[in-house]
């Protein structure tokens, strides 16, 4: 085989190993679901103050805030967005920054305050 032909064979091989690498647009982030400081919470329904965070790919809700993620961005294990927020009919801006340390735990900050240790709610 010519060198010129093996170059374009070996760059299609690391082209294609590249894309399986990607994970799919449409996979579910590793963040989606409810989450709790406190696993006894898991259960508390969303009309009371210790309501889990219901967590997705475009924004969260708990209790009296929901929230929609405006810029998504992924680095790693962290992600960050900011956020336009309906809390108690009031509308507001701020920032999430989730940070995964597994599939059931994360640390999450708010609008740039102390990370908290989040569990996954099952």
């Amino acid at each position: 085989m010519p060198d010129a032909v093996k170059s374009v064979v070996t760059a299609l091989s690391l082209c294609l190993a590249a894309m399986c690498l990607v994970t799919p647009a449409t996979a579910e982030p590793t963040f989606a679901g409810a989450w709790s400081a406190d696993v006894k919470n898991c259960r508390v329904p969303q009309e009371m103050e210790n309501a889990p965070m219901l967590i997705s790919p475009k924004g969260y809700d708990q209790h009296e805030a929901h929230c929609t993620f405006l810029n998504l961005v992924k680095s790693g294990r962290n992600y960050q967005a900011a956020t336009k927020c309906s809390v108690q009919g009031d509308s507001q801006t701020g920032t999430i920054t989730m940070v995964m340390q597994d599939r059931n735990t994360m640390s999450l900050s708010l609008d740039g305050g102390p990370l908290a240790k989040m569990r996954r709610c099952r």
